[in-house]
């Protein structure tokens, strides 16, 4: 009697203690997530954001790159979807957002309908507690990914609820969480692409690794105007080493005659002009193993 009365009492303290645990961690997070109007700013205008935000490949790019280089879809590769509890505080749960994000996107332009689910359903659960949740309709994702006939209306709405949610998180001064889940999505994307290069070389994929040079640049320039929260510097400071290597990339810029034309009422301006980029095998190797290392840090330790 006295053996089962102590076990169900430390049964019954092990729980409460557990569950102390837990929503101590949860009242931390949120009152960390309610502090970041805090954050200042350091002279970042909306077309500042914008012209970064345009400048970064869209992880859909990247994929297709990918999948047009011949190279099979590899799970392997991808950031575990067991990671998703692991994620407590605001920027790592962020900065995985955007890495899931980019995964997602690999995954439907490789129409992997089950895996999709898997990857919807960790967006939606970081989206959700980050309170942004609101644009992503679980539901009908989930639904639209059981067929791949769907996949272009699935790419729209998953596009659109990133979209619609950065704008949310500027215009409640939540400008670093939008940053941080740039830096997730971009970082993921280069990931994928070099990793591929290193098994299935493509001459036009290893220069869009190189021209990367300059969305990296774009992207630490974003960053650096939330140097107020440290977590940020601690992504920047990380970011050192690679950027490094990708100051050794040469572009080179051949201006051609630049057109416009009117598209559905909006002015569309083409730039004839050309680049060259130039990225020695030693070069895209470091790249390759710098953006392995940061990336395996950022889905685990940040």
């Amino acid at each position: 009697m006295f053996r089962t009365t102590t076990i169900l009492f430390v049964s019954t303290c092990i729980g409460f203690y557990a569950c102390q645990s837990k929503q101590s961690a949860e009242t931390k997070f949120q009152e960390s997530l309610d502090t970041l109007s805090a954050v200042t700013v350091a002279d970042t205008s909306e077309k500042t954001t914008g012209d970064v935000i345009s400048s970064l490949p869209s992880p859909l790019e990247i994929s297709s790159m990918i999948k047009e280089s011949g190279a099979d879809f590899s799970s392997s590769m991808l950031n575990p979807v067991n990671n998703t509890s692991k994620y407590t505080t605001y920027h790592m749960k962020a900065i995985n957002l955007g890495v899931f994000g980019a995964d997602l996107g690999y995954i439907n332009i490789y129409n992997q309908n089950k895996s999709a689910l898997e990857y919807i359903r960790s967006v939606k659960n970081l989206a959700d507690e980050l309170r942004v949740g609101q644009f992503f309709d679980f539901t009908t994702l989930a639904r639209l990914a059981k067929n791949a006939e769907n996949i272009d209306s699935l790419l729209y709405l998953t596009t659109s609820g990133f979209e619609k949610m950065d704008e949310f998180l500027k215009e409640k001064n939540r400008g670093n969480i939008s940053a941080l889940i740039l830096t997730g999505a971009w970082l993921e994307g280069l990931y994928l692409a070099t990793q591929v290069a290193k098994t299935k070389p493509n001459k036009e994929l290893i220069e869009r690794i190189g021209e990367q040079k300059i969305s990296f640049q774009d992207l630490m320039k974003l960053l650096e105007n939330f140097k107020s929260d440290q977590n940020i510097i601690n992504v920047i400071t990380s970011c050192g080493t690679l950027k490094n290597e990708f100051d050794k990339v040469e572009i080179e810029y051949k201006h051609g005659e630049t057109s416009s034309s009117e598209v559905d009422g909006v002015l569309v301006v083409v730039d004839s002009g050309s680049s060259t980029v130039k990225i020695a095998d030693e070069q895209l190797k470091n790249i390759t193993n710098l953006t392995e290392e940061l990336r395996n840090k950022l889905i685990t330790e940040i």
